[in-house]
């Protein structure tokens, strides 16, 4: 039988609020954490949500408008957009600062 493999998933309310600060992606709306859907290689193809160190910001319009679209990868790319390119400049930036009294890093299938 072969064992899982266990993601560890930032959990973390300070972390979401410093995404949303940053403004929609698309537009520069204020904006919501989005969790990208793609990012964690669990097989499930994003029906559980990621952990919040892999959240982006949104606006209301385009986060709904992306989940109806339905594969956000393709959804990303019409908009111009590279999520991944953008969250590795966040986390370099100011994304990951140590809020270990906040932080929980959980252990999920």
């Amino acid at each position: 039988m072969e064992e899982k493999t266990w993601s560890k998933k930032l959990r973390s309310r300070k972390h979401l609020q410093r995404v949303r600060e940053e403004g929609c992606l698309v537009c520069y709306r204020p904006a919501q954490a989005h969790h990208l859907t793609f990012v964690e290689k669990d097989g499930l193809r994003g029906m559980r949500r990621s952990g919040d160190q892999h959240a982006v910001p949104l606006c209301d319009d385009h986060h709904r408008q992306l989940h109806a679209h339905g594969n956000e990868q393709r959804w990303w790319a019409l908009q111009g957009i590279d999520p991944m390119a953008w969250l590795d400049v966040f986390k370099r930036n100011i994304g990951m600062r140590d809020d270990s009294e906040e932080e929980v890093l959980h252990d999920e299938e």
